[in-house]
């Protein structure tokens, strides 16, 4: 078996985050989780691959799966997220 290296022949970026709703702002979480849903699809990033939300079955956790095209791809996804208004309300409500 020959091993590559760490990204070796991969122009794929993923990203899971994990979080946990701070205190009993379930609705309020399930929201912003909505929203930034809605808001990343209606970003014009060619190059998302995918971008999901898993809630738990107690709807405790949330975990993001993000798979991009590329570290152009992974820069722009962050920049958009950093400049939009969903920035303040996870770190008010996630873990």
């Amino acid at each position: 078996m020959i091993k590559s290296g760490p990204n070796a022949g991969s122009s794929v970026v993923a990203y899971i985050f994990g979080t946990r709703v701070k205190g009993g702002n379930l609705e309020t979480y399930k929201n912003v989780i909505n929203e930034s849903a809605i808001y990343t699809h209606g970003c014009n990033e060619p190059k998302t691959m995918k971008f999901k939300w898993y809630l738990s079955e107690d709807e405790t956790c949330a975990t993001l799966f993000e798979m991009l095209e590329g570290s152009d791809g992974a820069k722009l996804r962050g920049e958009n997220i950093l400049a939009s208004p969903l920035i303040g309300p996870f770190q008010e409500l996630l873990k």
